[in-house]
């Protein structure tokens, strides 16, 4: 018996690191998925908790919400840094992103999305254009056709890409800016009430980006089985044009 007691100690030595092991595991994917639905929720972050995110088991789901980012609003890869050390796809902005975090002032609230905006702004980054926005439906649960419908009204991009013309004298100038505009999408997915919303440099680039968004078509938005009319709709042109870069 004296000789099984110091084995038997062993072994349950060893079974209580492992158990502290699991509920460390345990913890840790606690604290991803509360960040991730405070992310989620738009719940303002201080500096050392945001600098929780996108680690661990956070980081798969940084990865494709840093992904619907830049799809949704328009932002060109070339508008970021390059680095073969990013964490995930599109890891080079959440890097930037921490480093305009730790520049701020240290009791400093910020939302994954606000300092995701505004990093882009600070650092006179291509802008990011907004998608138009839609009321939920109040009623489920919602038919094939109605997912459809739902997922066309994120969607809303141009069936005929159109590229601004680059003005002459500006590419010469070696003068490159951009535009955003407004427009109201017809109920036959023409555009129409075509507005400037912004641009820089300032009127260098307006006229020709207010002659492309008139050009542009889209799918006609149907809801409820009829087609409706979409105001508020933002496009962004750049320049020089996305393909020529």
């Amino acid at each position: 018996m004296k000789i099984l007691t110091p084995l038997i100690l062993a072994l349950l030595l060893i079974s209580s690191y492992a158990t502290a092991a699991e509920q460390d595991e345990i913890e840790a994917i606690r604290r991803a998925i509360e960040l991730r639905q405070m992310a989620a929720l738009n719940t303002p972050f201080t500096r050392p908790v945001f600098l929780e995110l996108c680690q661990g088991n956070t980081r798969g789901w940084c990865e494709g919400y840093f992904a619907a980012i830049v799809t949704a609003y328009q932002i060109p890869e070339s508008c970021m840094p390059v680095t073969d050390m990013a964490p995930f796809r599109y890891g080079s902005l959440w890097e930037l992103t921490v480093s305009w975090v730790l520049s701020q002032p240290q009791d400093s609230r910020f939302t994954l999305f606000e300092a995701i905006s505004a990093t882009l702004a600070d650092e006179e980054r291509c802008p990011m254009g907004r998608m138009g926005y839609f009321e939920p439906r109040e009623y489920v649960p919602y038919s094939e056709a109605e997912l459809q419908e739902l997922s066309h009204e994120g969607d809303m991009r141009p069936l005929n890409p159109v590229a601004a013309v680059y003005p002459a004298q500006a590419q010469q100038d070696g003068i490159t800016g951009w535009a955003q505009v407004s427009f109201t999408v017809t109920k036959t997915g023409t555009v129409e009430n075509v507005q400037l919303v912004d641009s820089d440099p300032p009127q260098i680039f307006d006229e020709v980006s207010l002659e492309a968004a008139a050009k542009l078509r889209f799918k006609p938005m149907a809801r409820n089985g009829s087609t409706v009319e979409v105001p508020n709709v933002y496009h962004v042109f750049r320049f020089p044009p996305e393909e020529a870069q």
